[in-house]
């Protein structure tokens, strides 16, 4: 995954809406995500079957953990008649720093067993950067049916898989009752200092299929 590329994925809400939700990597602490929207930033141009957005980035003028930062943008999108996917332009300052194109038909989570939990936006960061130490991270989002749930993610183990590191996703209820409000849950992983050895990491769920992820250097 490039920096400044937008990873897409589309949650089906009512009618042609969804709900896109996209990350991007960052160099640096200093980048947050400013507002999503949909516009054409000037000179782009874009096919008449797209809806185009803008994922706003903010830049802070200081100091910042100098490691790769993934900052998360989520807009309703609607695909009216003739529209069938959405181009996401990623801009700061008025410059488009990256932009990726998706299609909710081709990126909406599949079915899953009850008591499995739909994840995306997975990365695994092998970052190299200096000053170091030497660290390895991996986040992802938990789309849960309702705010009533906390997700987390703990070193775990699983059938030996040479160079795979193992992790385990618990998703666990609170108590009361939530609306019906699907609802993304942000999960991270950090191990520092991080050695190396491992080229993918596997995401554990209970039963529920294992997903796996290639882990990416930064230098």
């Amino acid at each position: 995954m490039e920096l400044f590329e937008p990873k897409l994925s589309f949650i089906p809400q009512l009618d042609n809406t969804f709900l896109l939700r996209s990350v991007t990597l960052t160099p640096n602490g200093c980048y947050s995500a400013g507002p999503a929207r949909e516009g054409l930033p000037a000179g782009q141009v874009v096919t008449p079957e797209t809806v185009p957005v803008i994922l706003e980035l903010r830049l802070f003028d200081g100091i910042c953990h100098q490691a790769i930062k993934p900052v998360y943008h989520q807009l309703p999108v609607v695909l009216g008649p003739g529209k069938n996917q959405v181009t996401a332009f990623v801009v700061l300052d008025g410059e488009v720093l990256g932009q990726a194109t998706g299609r909710p038909g081709e990126s909406t989570m599949k079915a899953l067993a009850p008591d499995c939990f739909p994840t995306e936006d997975w990365i695994a960061i092998d970052n190299q950067m200096p000053p170091g130490p030497r660290a390895l991270y991996v986040a992802g989002t938990v789309v849960a049916p309702t705010p009533g749930y906390t997700a987390r993610l703990e070193a775990g183990a699983s059938i030996p898989v040479p160079n795979q590191l193992p992790l385990s996703l618990i998703v666990e209820k609170l108590p009361g009752v939530w609306p019906p409000v699907v609802t993304p849950i942000p999960v991270r992983y950090d191990q520092q200092p991080y050695d190396g050895g491992y080229e993918t990491v596997a995401i554990n769920q209970g039963d529920c299929p294992t997903v796996v992820i290639k882990i990416t250097e930064a230098h």
